[in-house]
């Protein structure tokens, strides 16, 4: 699997989740098995590395943590200034859908564990590749 960046463009991002949508800045870089996006959010650093087999979202700042979202249960720590605490994902939708200069990907899962329960997450994000934050 060759994953060697191609290119690298700034962008616009907005991402909704269970918050009211935020815009930023980021970067989107092809590769030939996907992309990668990178993108902050106050402190908070993204990064969303998508393949066919794979898309996997990484945080550092306030809570750090390396979600894989794919067709098998995965492991993720989740590391926050109080401690740490061990979740199982199932990814219940993972879609990129590209449409002239944007991309919108969408990722619903679950994250479970024995102190917290369940907690279904979705997440959309829309990245526009002609912009940048500026212009929203």
């Amino acid at each position: 699997m060759d994953s060697k960046p191609r290119s690298t463009i700034p962008v616009a991002v907005r991402i909704a989740s269970e918050q009211e949508p935020v815009d930023c800045s980021g970067t989107y870089t092809e590769q030939s098995d996907g992309f990668s996006l990178r993108f902050c959010m106050g402190a908070d650093e993204f990064t969303v590395v998508h393949t066919k087999a794979a898309t996997s979202v990484a945080a550092k700042g306030v809570m750090n943590y390396d979600i894989v979202l794919d067709d098998a249960e995965t492991f993720t720590m989740l590391k926050t200034p109080y401690g740490e605490m061990k979740f199982a994902v199932v990814t219940r939708e993972r879609s990129v859908v590209r449409l002239n200069d944007s991309i919108r990907i969408l990722l619903e899962y679950t994250m479970k564990n024995d102190a917290s329960g369940e907690m279904d997450r979705a997440v959309d994000i829309t990245v526009d590749l002609t912009q940048s934050k500026e212009t929203l």
